[in-house]
C-alpha cells in the first residue's frame, strides 16, 4: 500500500491516511447577513480520521475581508461551526479552524476602520469591498506594541472560541499575504523596533502568535500555514529561503503539530504540485523541520504518492479537487 494512505501522527492529530483537505481563502457573497458561515458540507467530505481544515476564520472585524458575522467574536459564528464539526465528528472525522488576520487587505467598508499592518505600505493589489467590488487596497496604519498585543490576545481569544465550538485544533493562517506574513516579508516590513529588520526580529510576531494558540490547545493541535515563494496580495521577500528556514526552525522549536506550505500565482490560484522553484528548498525546509509537512497544490494521485514516498511531504493537500466533488478523497481512499 503506499504510504499516501498509511497513517499519520501530526502531533496530537491521528490521521488514517495522509489525504488533507485544504482551507481555501474563499470569499462569501457580501452583505448577505442570512448565510450560512461554513460554505462547503463539511459532513459529507469528512473522512474517518481524515483531516479538514477549515474556510477562513477570522480573528476580529478588523482583520476580516468578509461579512461581520463571519468573524470569531459574532455568536452566529460559534454556533454555525459547532453544527459544522459535529457533523464532522459524526462521520469520524477531524477538522481544524484556519485563523486568519488579513491586516493591511482589510478594507474600511467592511471594518469601519482603517486597516491595520506591520507598516504604511500599502498591498499593490486590489481588495474586497463591503458589497463585492474590487477595490484599490487603502494605506494601513502600522501598529504599535499595544496594537500588536491586541491582535495576539484575538487570536487567542479566538482560538478559545474554536475549541468550544468543537474543532480539533487550530491552523495560523501565516500565508497569502496575510497579517502574519506581512510582518515576515522585508518587502512589506520597514520597521525599525523589534518586529523588524532582521530575519529574526520579523520572525518574532508569528512566533508570540504561536505562543498564544498553543497555550490554549497545546503545541500538538496547533498547524501554521506559509507560503515562501507565493506572490498572492504582494507578498514577497527578498531572501525567502533564508527567512522561511529561520521560521521552520522556531515552529520546529515550538513543537507545532504540522507546517502546511502552498504557493499561489498573484491571483491566488494553486501552483502545480512542488510549490518551489528554488532546487534547494525541498532540503533545506525539510531539515528545519522534523515535524510533519503538509504540501497543498494541484496534484495527481500518482504525484502525490510520490511526493510522500520521496519523504518531501508527508501529507497532501489537494487543492481545489474537493470543492466540487465532494466525494473526492473517499474515492481515492477506495480505489
Amino acid at each position: 500500500m503506499p504510504k499516501l494512505f498509511s497513517p499519520l501522527d501530526a502531533g496530537e492529530l491521528a490521521l488514517s491516511h495522509r489525504l488533507v483537505l485544504p482551507g481555501l481563502v474563499q470569499l462569501h457573497e457580501m452583505g448577505n447577513a442570512s448565510l450560512r458561515i461554513p460554505k462547503f458540507d463539511y459532513a459529507r467530505r469528512a473522512t474517518p480520521q481524515g483531516l479538514i481544515i477549515s474556510e477562513p476564520c477570522y480573528v476580529s472585524l478588523t482583520g476580516s475581508a468578509d461579512a461581520p458575522h463571519s468573524c470569531g467574536a459574532h455568536p452566529e459564528w460559534l454556533r454555525e461551526w459547532r453544527r459544522a464539526t459535529d457533523a464532522v465528528h459524526s462521520n469520524g472525522g477531524l477538522i481544524v479552524a484556519q485563523l486568519c488576520h488579513v491586516g493591511r487587505l482589510a478594507h474600511s467598508s467592511i471594518t469601519g476602520r482603517r486597516p491595520v499592518g506591520p507598516s504604511t505600505r500599502s498591498a499593490r493589489c486590489t481588495v474586497r469591498s463591503f458589497h463585492g467590488r474590487w477595490v484599490e487596497a487603502e494605506v494601513p496604519q502600522a501598529l504599535d506594541q499595544d496594537g500588536i498585543d491586541s491582535v495576539i490576545a484575538e487570536y487567542q481569544s479566538t482560538a478559545i472560541r474554536a475549541v468550544s465550538a468543537g474543532f480539533d485544533g487550530v491552523e495560523l493562517n501565516s500565508a497569502d499575504g496575510y497579517l502574519p506574513n506581512q510582518f515576515l516579508d522585508d518587502v512589506v516590513n520597514d520597521r525599525v523596533d523589534r518586529y523588524g529588520g532582521t530575519i529574526r526580529n520579523r520572525t518574532i510576531f508569528i512566533s508570540e502568535v504561536v505562543h498564544a494558540l498553543v497555550q490554549v490547545c497545546g503545541a500538538g493541535r496547533v498547524g501554521v500555514r506559509l507560503s515562501p515563494y507565493s506572490e498572492y496580495n504582494d507578498a514577497q521577500d527578498s531572501a525567502p529561503l533564508a527567512l522561511y528556514a529561520a521560521v521552520l526552525q522556531e515552529l520546529c522549536d515550538q513543537e507545532v503539530a504540522y507546517v502546511h506550505l502552498v504557493r499561489s500565482d498573484r491571483r491566488g490560484k494553486i501552483l502545480g504540485h512542488n510549490p518551489f522553484d528554488d532546487p534547494l528548498a525541498e532540503r533545506t525546509f525539510r531539515a528545519a523541520f522534523s515535524g510533519a509537512i503538509l504540501v497543498s497544490g494541484e496534484f495527481t494521485k500518482d504525484l502525490a504518492i510520490a511526493s510522500v514516498e520521496s519523504r518531501w511531504a508527508d501529507a497532501i493537500g489537494f487543492g481545489t479537487s474537493w470543492i466540487d466533488d465532494p466525494d473526492f478523497v473517499r474515492r481515492l481512499l477506495d480505489e
